[in-house]
C-alpha cells in the first residue's frame, strides 16, 4: 500500500505504515504533555504543546487546506462549516476518493478558538469501532503572547474493550509525532512531501 505519514494520526490514519523519520520532529515530540482521565465513565485522551507561532497562523495551518498540506497530507481537501468536509489523502499523486482517503467531518468550531471534527477510522482499524463511528476530535487553541499558542486536542468516543484499547493506544502514541509535525512546519516551513517519498522508497 506504500509509505504514510504518521503526522496523520490526528486524523485517523491506520498504524500500519510509516515514514521514514524526521529527527527534529521526534525531538520535539517530546514537549507534547499527554495525559488521559475519564469523564462519565468514559475515557478521553488529551494532548498539549506550546507551538512557537501566533493563534492565526496555527487556526490557518488546522482549519484551510492550504495550511493542513504544509504538515498533514499532500492532499487535502477542507471545508470551514459546519458539517464540512474533512478529507485527505496521503499519496502525492492521489486524489480525495482514491483507496486510502481518510474521511473526516468538521462539527464546530469557533474562529481562532476551537474546531471539532469526526473521525473516520479507515480499514486498518478493528471493525468494531469503524462500525461504531463514535470518535471525535476537539481542538483548542489559546493565545499566549509572544507570537506562541498553546495547543490542546483531545479526544473523545472511545468505547470499551480489546479493540477500542487498539484504537486509543494508537493515538497516544502518535498524535505527538503529529502535533511535533505541526509545530516543525510552523518553525521551518511547510513539509517536503516529495523528498519524504522518495526516502520512504528508497529505505524498503
Amino acid at each position: 500500500m506504500g509509505w504514510v505519514n504518521t503526522t496523520l494520526a490526528i486524523l485517523g490514519l491506520a498504524s500500519s505504515f510509516a515514514w521514514t523519520s524526521t529527527p527534529k520532529a521526534e525531538t520535539k515530540a517530546s514537549l507534547v504533555k499527554t495525559s488521559t482521565y475519564e469523564a462519565s465513565g468514559e475515557r478521553v485522551l488529551r494532548h498539549e504543546l506550546t507551538l512557537n507561532a501566533p493563534v492565526e497562523e496555527v487556526w490557518h495551518s488546522f482549519t484551510t487546506s492550504d495550511g493542513l498540506r504544509t504538515w498533514a497530507a499532500p492532499v487535502v481537501e477542507f471545508e470551514l462549516k459546519t458539517g464540512g468536509k474533512f478529507h485527505s489523502n496521503y499519496r502525492l499523486s492521489g486524489h480525495v476518493g482514491d483507496p486510502g482517503t481518510i474521511y473526516n467531518t468538521v462539527l464546530s468550531y469557533l474562529p481562532m478558538k476551537m474546531l471539532s471534527f469526526k473521525i473516520g477510522l479507515t480499514e486498518q482499524f478493528p471493525a468494531g469501532p469503524r462500525e461504531a463511528d463514535t470518535l471525535l476530535a476537539i481542538a483548542q487553541l489559546e493565545p499566549l503572547g509572544d507570537r506562541r499558542t498553546k495547543f490542546v486536542l483531545s479526544m473523545v468516543g472511545f468505547g470499551k474493550g480489546p479493540d477500542w484499547d487498539k484504537v486509543f493506544n494508537f493515538f497516544a502514541a502518535k498524535n505527538p509525532d503529529a502535533l511535533s509535525n505541526l509545530q516543525q512546519s510552523l518553525e521551518n516551513g511547510p513539509i517536503d512531501w516529495k523528498q519524504l517519498e522518495m526516502a520512504s522508497t528508497a529505505a524498503k
